[in-house]
């Protein structure tokens, strides 16, 4: 360890050296106040200083003096050295600031053992100031050391003229990789990243861990944007091979957010601010991508919060409400269930887009709240329809959080009890991708809730792992086609078939079949020469408040038989109208 020696006396100074040197102490010497505390501010490694009271000029007390007015700066220990003895002298040494007093002349066996109390001291706020500005499982600095650093690059810029950049690095989708492999897997691929990125950037910058999935640099010196844009290039460039986790190799992306000091902002709390718009608008637009601020994003991120705050106070404004959308039978036309869906009217926002409230409540842990309030309204709306005579079934979508908390099939059950609604009349609507978060967990929930008679409904699918093979596991009766297939049907040749693979398979297994998204004639024509069981679109009826449902209302009108098959015989990929299903004529009201 490093230690400072401020002694005027050629004799003490010359003992001090060999006795440090023998005990294996760098030695830096002083003649003097003045340089000893030159050094000390010039050489940040500085923790140990011996320095005699009495010199010319400046002191050293004097120098315990000017360290100890600067707290927010690394603290150096301080053994003052003096002949003099007297009690009240110790006493004005130690309130100066000096941590320890040795009297000349000094025996070499205290003054080591002084030493090594000092050193043992030394370390241990090292440990402490470790553990306070560093992040234990990167060792990257923390949010709290970044902060700093940040602070003092903006300080540089502003005297010398340069640019700092921001940068906000996150990770996509890391939660699927702690829920499938598990926390210590997480932390792996975290400290993994660390490893990636550090060699990214340069030593003047600071790369730290913010929390989370999500790492931060800042970068200074810049001379302009398209450094930055460069510089997140490289930070994405070094994750794109997989990484070897737990015996498994993983594909990551990231979304980075950048800003620029001082266009962008003239402190580093607007800073911080604009590079985390900038990294949820990369996050937005597509994975494993890059932006850098500019002001549109600063409104959209304002509006954003504000949108938050709404929906935090949504359901107990009585904001929310669900309408319905009928799912036909395709061979009665008779609806088969209705499916809920939420709706979000704000006095200020207005009408609030469902995928945008339900992505926003599924980022903010609102999801919950929401989710459950959909299942209860449906439930009490389902059990009203039955006592007016109407046996209806309702269709409740369910999200991942759901599903994955603790106690999901309590909380069916108590719903139930509470609207009085028979199990039979409830269909759970769940993804793919939400089905093989937690394939065992999930399996016993699902389970649980056929146990009470409530059916599952498999949604979108298509779009996720798109696999037969976890059907005949899972305790599902239906299967949703996504949308993008019937959207798909005259666009492309190949979709037909495999939309009529797909239903006829899943016939095999023994399962229902839905079609999504149907919105033309062309579209209903094609559907119904798969086979499919039911049908669901704007074509046959749009999602209605429950006061506002047509139940005398055929979607197939007759006549539809000639719209079929014309349309039928123009679809690419239609099967030669000899192998064609004779369409079956719908009953009509």
């Amino acid at each position: 360890m490093k230690v400072l020696v401020a002694e005027d006396n050629p004799v003490v100074q010359s003992l001090l050296r060999s006795l440090l040197g023998k005990w294996g102490y760098e030695v830096v010497l002083a003649p003097s106040g003045a340089e000893a505390w030159e050094i000390l501010q010039q050489d940040a490694g500085l923790r140990l200083a011996i320095l005699d009271w009495m010199m010319p000029g400046l002191d050293g007390v004097e120098i315990c003096r000017r360290l100890r007015a600067h707290p927010g700066q690394r603290y150096v220990y301080v053994i003052l050295l003096s002949a003099r003895a007297e009690q009240e002298d110790i006493v004005q040494a130690l309130e100066t600031g000096a941590d320890d007093y040795i009297t000349k002349p000094f025996h070499a066996g205290e003054l080591r053992a002084r030493m090594r109390a000092a050193v043992r001291v030394v370390q241990l706020e090292e440990t402490l100031l470790r553990q306070a500005h560093y992040d234990a499982l990167t060792g990257l600095p923390n949010r709290m050391l970044l902060a700093d650093r940040l602070e003092q690059a903006l300080r540089r810029a502003h005297r010398d003229g340069e640019l700092v950049g921001f940068f906000y690095i996150d990770l996509d989708r890391f939660k699927v990789v702690n829920d499938s492999l598990g926390h210590a897997a997480g932390d792996a691929l975290l400290a993994a990243m660390a490893e990636r990125l550090l060699p990214c950037v340069r030593e003047c910058d600071t790369l730290a861990r913010v929390g989370g999935d999500e790492f931060a640099l800042v970068a200074t010196g810049l001379s302009h944007a398209e450094e930055a844009a460069r510089l997140a290039g490289r930070l994405l460039g070094a994750l794109e091979a997989p990484f070897e986790i737990a015996g498994q190799k993983l594909r990551v992306t990231a979304s980075v957010g950048a800003t620029l000091y001082p266009q962008d902002g003239a402190d580093s709390s607007s800073l911080q601010q604009n590079a985390d718009a900038a990294m949820y608008e990369s996050k937005r637009r597509a994975r494993h991508g890059f932006q850098l601020f500019h002001a549109g994003l600063g409104q959209a991120s304002r509006s954003q919060l504000d949108m938050e705050q709404k929906l935090a106070g949504a359901l107990e404004r009585g904001e929310m409400s669900l309408h319905y959308q009928p799912v036909y039978g395709m061979r009665d036309g008779r609806i088969a269930a209705l499916e809920a869906l939420a709706r979000w009217h704000n006095p200020v926002l207005g009408s609030v887009p469902p995928q945008v409230f339900v992505e926003l409540a599924e980022e903010t842990g609102q999801i919950g709240a929401l989710g459950a309030w959909v299942l209860g309204e449906a439930c009490r709306q389902a059990q009203q329809w039955a006592v007016m005579g109407r046996r209806q079934a309702v269709t409740v979508n369910v999200s991942a959080l759901q599903l994955a908390a603790a106690g999901f099939g309590r909380v069916v059950e108590e719903t139930l009890s509470a609207s009085g609604l028979d199990p039979r009349l409830l269909k759970l609507e769940v993804t793919e991708t939400v089905l093989m978060r937690d394939f065992a967990q999930v399996a016993a929930t699902l389970e649980q809730l056929r146990g009470m008679g409530v059916e599952m409904w498999v949604d979108d699918f298509g779009t996720g792992y798109s696999c037969f093979s976890y059907l005949h596991r899972l305790p599902v009766s239906a299967i949703k086609i996504a949308r993008a297939f019937v959207e798909d049907i005259g666009q492309h040749r190949g979709v037909l078939p495999l939309v009529r693979g797909i239903v006829t398979l899943a016939h095999n297994l023994g399962l229902q079949t839905v079609a999504e998204g149907v919105e033309t004639v062309e579209q209903w024509a094609a559907v119904s020469a798969t086979g499919c069981d039911q049908v669901q679109g704007f074509l046959l009826g749009r999602p209605r408040p429950a006061a506002e449902l047509d139940w005398a209302a055929s979607p197939f009108r007759a006549g539809r038989e000639h719209d079929f098959e014309a349309s039928l015989a123009n679809l690419p990929g239609a099967m030669p109208a000899v192998w064609a299903p004779a369409p079956v004529k719908p009953a009509l009201p």
